[in-house]
């Protein structure tokens, strides 16, 4: 375990090396999930009432960091991230809106898999490790060793991925490996899927979704000590 550790501090003081991102004031007004509840209900069409998308190939809201889904509404808006239904949903949402809704969606409980995957699988020890001679290296760097993800380092920091529906999560690694999606960070998640093939995808969604999200846990704790001196 102190080896995956090593591994992941290496990953995220490489991943951490360029900075904080930093977010203008003015763009930040004060989230209110409640208001966010209101607002939010038309989004329980798909991604559920809860925020747990009973349909796998949409994502789970629940429990997500809420700079994260800030970011991705505003991405969609902008055209940086392409799916014309989110982009029609999110094109009237003042700067408000999307504070509170993603603070809604950030406030509530997303549900775990039923089953979690068998310890050792393929997919855990290429999110725990990764696979250095392909570029890949260890998802856990920057999503948590339980898929928690934080909110440190970047604009939107890093999503919470574990409990994720997995048909969702294997579009998303098809998507950035194929230049499909590119509003990642410095086009960290393209380089890190190139090395991925369809198998790896496939054993990566499916050991994610079965991954039960837990509160902040080590890959957390060591984002928060200095990364490389930066």
């Amino acid at each position: 375990m102190q080896a995956v550790h090593r591994s992941i501090a290496l990953s995220l003081a490489l991943v951490l090396s360029a900075g904080p991102a930093t977010a203008d004031p003015a763009d930040s007004p004060v989230p209110d999930p409640a208001a966010g509840a209101a607002k939010a209900a038309i989004c329980g069409g798909c991604h559920g009432p809860d925020g747990n998308a009973p349909n796998p190939a949409w994502p789970k809201l629940a429990g997500q960091q809420g700079p994260y889904l800030a970011k991705q509404l505003k991405d969609f808006q902008a055209a940086r991230r392409s799916n014309p239904m989110m982009s029609a949903m999110a094109a009237p949402l003042s700067p408000q809106d999307i504070a509170d809704v993603s603070a809604h969606f950030a406030s509530l409980p997303v549900q775990a898999a039923a089953q979690p995957g068998a310890a050792g699988s393929a997919g855990e020890r290429l999110y725990r490790e990764g696979r250095p001679e392909d570029g890949v290296l260890a998802c856990a760097s920057c999503h948590g060793l339980r898929g928690e993800g934080f909110t440190i380092g970047v604009d939107g920091g890093f999503p919470a991925i574990g409990s994720q529906n997995g048909a969702y999560l294997a579009t998303q690694l098809q998507a950035f490996r194929d230049g499909e999606r590119g509003n990642d960070w410095q086009g960290l998640m393209q380089r890190m899927a190139a090395g991925l093939t369809d198998e790896d995808i496939g054993a990566l969604a499916a050991y994610l979704s079965s991954l039960p999200r837990g509160p902040a846990g080590p890959a957390a704790e060591l984002a928060a000590q200095p990364a490389g001196g930066g």
